[in-house]
C-alpha cells in the first residue's frame, strides 16, 4: 500500500481503569508483538484468512479477495498491519462539544529494520503528551518535552502504547468483538493525510486525498488509551466503551485506509497512512529528548 507521507511533528478490556500517573518515570518491558491486543489471543491474523492449500503441489497459494466477504476482509486488514516490515497511522480525537481546544491526537510508528523498534505519541492541546518507544530490550517513556527514561511497573495502558501492533488495535478488536459486522459497499472516502500543528483558532489545515475503498460497518468493544486526571497529576488509562459505533474503509487490495469510531466522548479518526514504505526509526537511549 503506498499514500502520500506526512510530514514529521510532534487490549484488552480491563475490569477497571488501571492508572499510570504521569510523572518522572518510564516502562522497562519487552517488545513482543501483539502480546496486548485482542488478535494475538487465539491465533494470528492469518488464521481462516486468505490463503488456501493446493493438494497437488503441495504448494500455498493466495485466494483473491472478496471484499463483501465482511470478516475476511478485517481480517486481512489486521494482517496488513501486523505482518508488515514497517508502518505509520495518526489518529485525531474529536469532542462531542465540537470545542477545537478539546481535540486530541497522536502518532504510532513502527519498523523492524534494522531492528523493531515502534513510536507511539498521544496528547493534546493544553494537555500532557506521552511519548513512548520501545525495542526488543525496553521501552523508554516521556511526558510532553521532558527526557526519556526507563519505568519498573508497566500497566497495561503502558503495555498497549508500546506494542509494535498499536496501530492494529482498532482493527483487530472490531475482528474480537464485532457481532454486528456488515459490508457497506463499493465507494470512494476522504482521508487527511497529513498532521500539521493546530492554527490559533484551533483549526487544522487540510490535505485531503480521495480513494477508491469498500466500507465496514457495525459496533465494537472499544479499548483506548485517556488521560485522567488524578490528584495533582493526570494518569493514562484504558477505558473501555462497548457498543461503540464504527466506519472502516479498506482500499480495493484490502489494506485500512480509514478507521473512524465514537467512543465515550471522543470520535476517533484513525488515517492508515503507510505500510511497508520503508520508514525509519531509531531508538533513543535514556536522557534522550522524547521530541528531538
Amino acid at each position: 500500500m503506498s499514500r502520500s507521507r506526512p510530514a514529521d511533528h510532534a487490549c484488552f478490556p480491563t475490569a477497571g481503569k488501571l492508572p499510570l500517573v504521569l510523572g518522572a518515570a518510564a516502562v522497562s518491558l519487552t517488545l513482543v508483538g501483539c502480546s496486548y491486543l485482542p488478535e494475538s489471543l487465539g491465533g494470528s491474523a492469518a488464521e481462516g484468512g486468505a490463503e488456501e492449500h493446493t493438494e497437488e503441489t503441495g504448494q500455498t497459494q493466495e485466494a483473491p479477495h472478496d471484499p463483501a466477504d465482511a470478516e475476511s476482509s478485517i481480517r486481512t486488514a489486521v494482517e496488513h498491519v501486523e505482518t508488515a516490515d514497517d508502518y505509520e497511522t495518526f489518529v485525531r480525537l474529536e469532542h462531542e462539544s465540537g470545542d477545537p481546544f478539546k481535540a486530541r491526537g497522536g502518532r504510532q510508528r513502527y519498523t523492524s529494520t534494522p531492528e523493531e523498534v515502534v513510536y507511539s505519541q498521544l496528547g493534546g492541546e493544553g494537555m500532557l503528551n506521552a511519548v513512548y518507544y520501545a525495542n526488543s530490550e525496553h521501552t523508554l517513556w516521556a511526558i510532553g518535552d521532558g527526557l526519556l527514561a526507563e519505568a519498573a511497573e508497566p500497566t497495561p495502558a503502558d503495555e498497549f502504547m508500546a506494542d509494535s501492533a498499536v496501530g492494529a488495535a482498532g482493527l483487530s478488536q472490531i475482528l474480537a468483538t464485532s457481532t454486528d459486522l456488515v459490508h457497506g459497499g463499493e465507494g470512494e472516502v476522504e482521508v487527511d493525510l497529513d498532521y500539521p500543528a493546530r492554527n490559533e483558532d484551533g483549526s487544522h489545515d487540510s490535505a485531503q486525498e480521495t480513494l477508491p475503498a469498500h466500507s465496514y460497518r457495525g459496533t465494537f468493544t472499544s479499548t483506548v488509551p485517556e488521560f485522567v486526571a488524578s490528584g495533582d497529576a493526570y494518569a493514562l488509562e484504558l477505558a473501555e466503551y462497548p457498543d461503540s459505533p464504527f466506519t472502516l474503509w479498506l482500499d480495493e487490495e484490502g489494506a485500512p485506509v480509514l478507521l473512524e469510531h465514537t467512543s465515550g466522548e471522543y470520535t476517533h479518526s484513525r488515517i492508515f497512512v503507510s505500510v511497508n514504505e520503508g520508514l525509519e526509526l531509531t531508538m533513543p537511549a535514556p536522557g534522550d529528548p522524547a521530541n528531538p
